[in-house]
């Protein structure tokens, strides 16, 4: 994964706006109808969905082995101390599937928890290196998330948007259709140009003439601070 792309991700991961279903509807209800999940088709598929909808289970166990083996290659060339892969997952995951679950989305936002750093410090002996491993790991994680799930959730994504005749080209129509008029409802329209500074004088001093009027009849002072020329 490039630089640049694997930054892009990571931000989608962590602002959880990863294309998925929901937010595909979001942002075109037209095309797409409802956030239903394409495989299991009975929940709405969100980036929580994917991290527990049981059909990605066998993958998401290989990738997650393959970011912690990773993970601990790293440690040995950049901390110089070895961690078993069996102790950094129950420190990561814990023992139950809950927790594994819970921790697993969490890992997706980027996030990570004291507990997970307190059960790392008891392996790293510090909490400098615990913080860097859960660092490592991480970046692993979403590595191979991207790599061996992602990708793979994307591409029956595409089949199913060529059988329901989503075109990418049309999707881009939709969006700068809706850009353009987003830009079109902001546009001033010619008759509210920038006044120039006479005229606001002339406005200003007839707004003055009319509070000077309305504390003459019926004593009522308003503030003078707004009239300034701006």
């Amino acid at each position: 994964m490039k630089k640049s792309k694997g930054l892009l991700f990571r931000i989608k991961c962590i602002n959880s706006i990863l294309p998925t279903k929901d937010i595909c509807f979001l942002r075109n209800p037209t095309l797409y109808k409802n956030q239903r999940c394409i495989a299991c088709l009975r929940n709405d598929e969100s980036l929580y969905h994917i991290a527990e909808y049981e059909i990605y289970v066998k993958i998401w166990k290989n990738l997650e082995e393959e970011a912690l083996q990773l993970t601990g290659l790293q440690t040995i060339t950049k901390l110089d101390f070895a961690l078993e892969d069996k102790s950094l997952r129950i420190a990561i995951f814990g023992n139950e599937l809950n927790s594994h679950i819970q921790n697993r989305k969490m890992l997706l936002r980027g996030l990570t928890s004291i507990k997970q750093q307190r059960e790392v410090m008891k392996l790293t002996s510090s909490k400098r290196k615990a913080n860097k491993v859960l660092t490592i790991f991480l970046e692993q994680f979403w590595t191979c998330f991207f790599e061996r799930l992602w990708k793979f959730r994307c591409e029956i994504m595409i089949e199913w948007e060529k059988r329901n005749n989503i075109s990418a080209r049309e999707k881009k129509t939709k969006r700068k259709r809706k850009r353009a008029n987003l830009d079109k409802e902001n546009c001033r329209p010619p008759d509210a140009e920038k006044k120039t500074k006479k005229e606001k004088e002339i406005d200003i001093q007839g707004e003055v003439c009319k509070k000077i009027d309305k504390w003459i009849a019926y004593g009522s002072k308003e503030e003078w601070s707004q009239f300034k020329l701006k």
